[in-house]
């Protein structure tokens, strides 16, 4: 698999406009090239960021969406990116059996908490 890091290095050092483009994270994020998304983000105006956290958002990348709400201090912006990352890492937690780590997890978001309660009872598990 190649990787566009050497092209975006370079396209960030020389500052290629024709670069910098919206399209760019999109594509970096199609190829599943997040980290290096998150930043070349940060050489961008607010709203390529805004941008890419609606993208992950959409493509239902919420850990990623949430990391970068929190790089970009975006999280008032997209409150729903943390509680999606919480709803999904629960789920998973939960498919797996791992109910404890699931109640940690929820902490003291109510909301969590159902999700738990909820996914408990549909699995039949009392313990």
């Amino acid at each position: 698999r190649k990787t566009a890091t050497p092209a975006c290095s370079l396209a960030l050092t020389f500052e290629l406009e024709a670069f910098a483009q919206l399209s760019t994270l999109d594509r970096l994020v199609e190829h599943d090239a997040m980290d290096l998304a998150e930043s070349f983000a940060r050489h961008l105006d607010s709203d390529a960021r805004h941008h890419l956290v609606r993208t992950l958002i959409d493509r239902e990348l919420y850990k990623q969406a949430h990391r970068c709400c929190g790089t970009f201090g975006l999280s008032s912006s997209y409150p729903q990116a943390r509680l999606l990352y919480g709803r999904q890492t629960i789920t998973k937690l939960a498919s797996k059996g791992r109910w404890e780590i699931a109640v940690e997890r929820a902490g003291e978001d109510t909301e969590l908490q159902r999700l738990v309660v909820e996914l408990r009872a549909a699995a039949g598990d009392e313990g």
